[in-house]
C-alpha cells in the first residue's frame, strides 16, 4: 500500500508567535478512482486567548478546491501534453463535491491547550497524482 501522507512541522515564522508547536498533515485515502483528502492540524496555543487556526484551514480548503477545479477541467491527453501526471477522466458520482467538515477535537485534560483540528474535504481527484 502506498503512503500518501505529507507532514509539515512549522519551526519558525509569524504563526509560531501564536502557537508553541504547529504541525499540518495532508493525507489521501484512495478507493478505486475516488480519493478522500484529509488535512489535520495539531497545535499547542501559546495561551487560551489564541483562536483556533480556522483561517488557515479555510485557505487550505480554497487551495484544495482550486486544485480540484484545475484537474477536472483537463483531459488526460491535456495532462500528457503538459508533462503533468495523467488524470482519470471518470469522476465518481458517489463522492459529494464541496463538503467541508471541521471537527475540533478537545483533549480530555482541559488544562492543556493542545487542540488538533481536522478537516476532511471530500472530492474526486485524478487517481494518478
Amino acid at each position: 500500500m502506498e503512503n500518501k501522507t505529507v507532514v509539515y512541522k512549522l519551526i519558525e515564522g509569524d504563526i509560531m508567535e501564536l502557537y508553541k508547536s504547529f504541525t499540518v498533515t495532508l493525507h489521501v485515502d484512495t478507493k478505486g478512482e475516488n480519493n478522500l483528502v484529509t488535512w489535520t492540524f495539531e497545535y499547542e496555543k501559546v495561551n487560551e486567548g489564541i483562536q483556533d487556526p480556522t483561517n488557515i484551514m479555510d485557505f487550505l480548503v480554497k487551495v484544495t478546491k482550486d486544485i480540484e477545479t484545475h484537474h477536472l477541467q483537463h483531459t488526460p491527453s491535456e495532462y500528457a501534453a503538459s508533462s503533468t501526471p495523467a488524470a482519470s477522466s471518470k469522476v465518481g458520482d458517489e463522492i459529494a463535491k464541496g463538503r467541508t467538515y471541521y471537527t475540533p477535537l478537545r483533549p480530555d485534560n482541559a488544562r492543556r491547550s493542545c487542540t488538533p483540528l481536522h478537516l476532511i474535504y471530500i472530492y474526486p481527484c485524478p487517481k494518478d497524482l
